[in-house]
């Protein structure tokens, strides 16, 4: 009897091991469950933020544009995306003038079209082999891409390649196929943040960072934050700040 008895304890005990072992599987496989959706709702939440960031930051921002035009930089060149100058500019003759908006229409952030005399250089279909098949963007879209149709315009002494599509500046094969040498420039606006000194590092003679408005701006401080707790660095000048975690 006490044999029996000892072998139904430990049944009973190895059943109720079990048991648990199976509950705490359960529960762990509904926890994996509950953070694999977090994951997922997270990673959907970045990807349209992402996608809002890029259709704001449509590279047609005008603050260098201004800024070339106002002091009259002469053999200076900037790159605006801005199919609907393009569209503008379809049936003028090569070498006339025509007054046209340009630029400022994808951020409320930027001071909006910059209106100008444009001469008309050239225009072409906008498609252009990479110089650079290692290059950052040959990564993304191979060794062709498209900028879609194109213009080059001319006013006060600045050259301005306008694109129908937005264009990343990391290769030099960009300019040189719309018969722009980008050596003979004295200087180039360039919107980009790193990825752009492979191509252009080896014919500068130097390079400036510049604050300019618009989405993608380092200056913090020039957007109106309206769901972010406050004090936070460094947005706020304090040097201490304190946390509630509940």
């Amino acid at each position: 009897p006490v044999k029996r008895a000892v072998r139904k304890t430990s049944r009973r005990a190895t059943k109720a091991n079990r048991r648990a072992a199976r509950k705490a599987a359960l529960r762990a496989r509904r926890a994996n469950k509950v953070a694999l959706r977090a994951r997922k709702v997270a990673q959907r939440a970045a990807r349209k933020a992402a996608r809002r960031a890029t259709k704001a930051n449509r590279r047609d921002c005008t603050g260098i544009l201004r800024a070339l035009l106002v002091h009259r930089v002469a053999n200076s060149l900037v790159v605006i995306n801005d199919p609907v100058a393009v569209a503008a500019l379809a049936d003028l003759a090569i070498g006339a003038t025509r007054e046209v908006a340009v630029g400022g229409r994808g951020s409320r952030l930027d001071e909006g079209p910059v209106s100008l005399a444009a001469t008309l250089v050239s225009r072409s279909g906008g498609g252009f082999e990479l110089e650079d098949k290692q290059s950052h963007l040959a990564s993304m879209v191979g060794a062709h891409f498209e900028m879609g149709s194109c213009a080059v315009v001319r006013s006060a002494g600045v050259t301005i390649l306008l694109t129908s599509r937005k264009t990343p500046p990391f290769d030099l094969g960009q300019l040189r196929s719309q018969g722009l040498e980008p050596s003979d420039f004295a200087v180039i606006g360039v919107k980009a943040a790193v990825a752009h000194k492979r191509a252009y590092d080896p014919i500068a003679r130097a390079s400036h960072y510049v604050d300019t408005r618009g989405p993608c701006s380092s200056s913090l401080g020039q957007f109106t934050w309206c769901r972010l707790l406050r004090p936070v660095w460094p947005l706020d000048t304090a040097t201490t700040f304190s946390c509630t975690f509940s």
